[in-house]
């Protein structure tokens, strides 16, 4: 008899948390918006001896919360600049391929970014050694019975797989897709981090994508 009603409320849980997700989440992109309000349009090299670092605004990587500075990569830079007496300028960006043009043209000396370690991109940059490694993982939502959709690469065909703009994992879904013999539709999602992606397939919004497996961690459970 209370089977509909345990239903019911434990849909209206699931629900509420996935609003409190996309309200956390939308405070954090009010935050990045602010933040690229107030850094240079015209990117300006600090000189002298100073390092002009070019980092991606991710959770992952550097945030504001209030008027302070956090994230994972930003901290281990600011620990860095400590030890070694090693002035530093951040130069905050939204796009990868923006960091990358700065580093071609020399206004960046170095790019703190998602850059997968290609045989191409290693060509044209110098890695450092890697702090912690990752790997780009396919998140998809189970059905009431608790199945996926897709259990293997083979079974790839025919879905709608999103990726963030300019995601190397592109090029990879669409050479999967001739090795498989069958078409997988790859969209690019305009929005600046794979954390958007997540959310947008847990509430139903996208099929399902690819992203890095720290990021599907760190959301999937919350989601």
């Amino acid at each position: 008899m209370n089977r509909p009603h345990r239903r019911k409320t434990q849909t209206v849980a699931l629900y509420l948390a996935l609003l409190f997700v996309v309200i956390i989440f939308m405070f954090l992109l009010r935050q990045c918006s602010s933040a690229r309000q107030s850094v240079e349009t015209e990117y300006e090299s600090a000189g002298g001896d100073t390092l002009d670092i070019a980092i991606e605004y991710a959770p992952m990587s550097m945030y504001t919360y209030n008027d302070t500075l956090g994230g994972f990569n930003y901290d281990l830079l600011r620990l860095i600049e400590r030890k070694y007496s090693l002035p530093m300028k951040f130069h905050p960006i939204v796009s990868r391929q923006e960091g990358l043009a700065g580093i071609a043209d020399s206004t960046f000396d170095i790019l703190v970014a998602d850059i997968p370690a290609t045989l191409g991109n290693e060509d044209k940059y110098i890695f450092t050694e890697p702090v912690y490694l990752d790997r780009q993982v396919l998140v998809q939502r189970r059905d009431s019975l608790g199945k996926v959709a897709v259990s293997s690469v083979l079974e790839l065909g025919g879905h709608t797989v999103w990726v963030v703009k300019d995601s190397p994992m592109a090029v990879r879904l669409h050479n999967l897709s001739e090795e498989i013999g069958d078409t997988i539709y790859v969209k690019e999602y305009m929005g600046t981090s794979s954390e958007q992606l997540v959310i947008l397939t847990s509430i139903g919004e996208i099929e399902m994508c690819v992203v890095n497996e720290q990021t599907a961690k760190r959301l999937v459970n919350t989601c």
